[in-house]
């Protein structure tokens, strides 16, 4: 498509597509100002989704979230599988960057997606903990910011082994 007819939108923008309830069959993100439709989500990757949230919930209960939109900045807008968040949030709004402590992406088939443009895009945001939960390797990517403003080299925790919930004594196994 040729450059002349894309249009830019701003984070404010996007937010008011979804203030006016208008219904879309279609999941979005905003991704560098521009509208990216997000792979439907497939069976395993709802169970897992599933699973992976309802541990979480039961151990931080409303500071866990599922499908959270964070707000990346003027022209970003990503939806997390699963976010941890500092607090409860129950305003009808995107969750800033600030207020997660951990972005959950499912990877049963967006893979490079989670590993490449989203692992950069909240490492750029400051997003401190960071995990691709791994479906097809059976593996959990963790990633920790660093303080040069991106995420170390993943620590690879396998499916079945203790998964350390960051600012908790706690731990879930994913499997």
């Amino acid at each position: 498509m040729s450059e002349s007819f894309r249009a830019r939108f701003t984070t404010g923008e996007f937010a008011q597509v979804f203030a006016a309830a208008v219904p879309l069959d279609i999941r979005l993100e905003l991704v560098d100002g521009y509208l990216e439709r997000m792979t439907p989500p497939m069976g395993a990757h709802s169970t897992r989704q599933t699973a992976v949230s309802g541990m979480l919930w039961s151990v931080l209960q409303e500071c866990a979230m599922v499908e959270a939109a964070i707000d990346l900045g003027d022209d970003t807008v990503l939806v997390c599988d699963v976010a941890i968040l500092h607090r409860p949030m129950s305003e009808q709004r995107f969750l800033r960057a600030d207020e997660v402590i951990v972005a959950v992406e499912i990877a049963e088939t967006t893979l490079d997606r989670d590993l490449g443009l989203k692992r950069t895009a909240y490492a750029r945001a400051g997003i401190p903990h960071y995990w691709v939960v791994d479906g097809p390797h059976g593996q959990v990517h963790v990633f920790e910011l660093q303080p040069h403003g991106d995420y170390g080299p993943a620590t690879l925790i396998p499916f079945g082994r203790a998964l350390p919930i960051p600012g908790t004594d706690r731990t879930i196994v994913i499997g």
